[in-house]
């Protein structure tokens, strides 16, 4: 019996397939960060870190101020997620679903 949070079996797949592709961006040194909800990428050849500078302790020299201006490719990553808590906002049937499975 499927929860509210399942994925189907072919959704299930194309994660997996996102998975491999994330794992491949990482062995083909690609830095992988989320810039305020978009996934974007650095060559590890030429970029070392992404912090704020607060945390960054190093030489100067070497940091670049941005605001995403440096960046030419990401993909948009809807309902980005900080360290304030977040709701996950059910369908009818994953409300219906969810109270089945918590007996609410």
């Amino acid at each position: 019996m499927e929860s509210a949070f399942d994925l189907t079996t072919t959704q299930k797949k194309a994660f997996d397939e996102l998975r491999r592709a994330f794992n491949r961006c990482q062995s083909l040194d690609i830095l992988l960060i989320n810039h305020f909800g978009e996934l974007i990428g650095f060559n590890k050849k030429y970029v070392a870190d992404y912090t704020d500078q607060q945390s960054y302790t190093g030489d100067e020299d070497r940091a670049v101020k941005t605001r995403g201006e440096h960046v030419e490719h990401g993909i948009k990553i809807p309902g980005e997620w900080a360290d304030d808590e977040h709701l996950i906002v059910l369908t009818d049937l994953g409300l219906k679903t969810y109270r089945r499975d918590n007996e609410i």
